[in-house]
């Protein structure tokens, strides 16, 4: 395994291409202070370049939290899971439409009961015109409308 140490902004500038083209696999973000160098983060990739886990680490050096993300065939990430203490904290689930266009994320807490829902709304142009939050029980919460001029 390849593991390159770079800084967040440096990491986050790599773009997908440059990660699958160099074979990288695995970036460890790395902190050091008062002559004690710990890991911060740690991101894998897959052969496509996208971030199918990221591990967050405490001040200590330990795991604070793992989140994995899975990617349908067109490279949308379809599931988000935030673990910590080996438990699923969070699941986030997206679907997209047919021009893989963002239309739903509905998030589910650790016992996998939905919490919440935002839903994307587009115009003939494929822009987002809005998006909305419901609570569990499906009542719009806020409505967010986007305006272009």
């Amino acid at each position: 395994m390849l593991v390159a140490f770079a800084f967040s902004s440096q990491v986050n500038a790599q773009s997908k291409k440059t990660l699958s083209k160099y074979g990288i696999k695995a970036v460890v973000e790395t902190v050091s202070e008062d002559g004690q160098t710990v890991n911060d983060s740690k991101k894998v990739f897959n052969k496509d370049g996208e971030v199918i886990e990221e591990i967050n680490y405490n001040k200590s050096g330990a795991v604070k939290d793992i989140t994995k993300f899975t990617f349908d065939k067109n490279g949308n990430c379809v599931e988000e899971s935030v673990i910590k203490d080996n438990k699923v904290i969070e699941r986030k689930v997206t679907k997209y439409d047919v021009s893989g266009e963002k239309t739903e994320e509905s998030i589910f807490d650790d016992e996998n009961k939905l919490e919440k829902r935002h839903q994307y709304f587009y115009n003939a142009k494929g822009l987002k015109i809005e998006k909305r939050t419901l609570d569990s029980s499906g009542k719009i919460v806020s409505s967010h409308k986007f305006i272009y001029q």
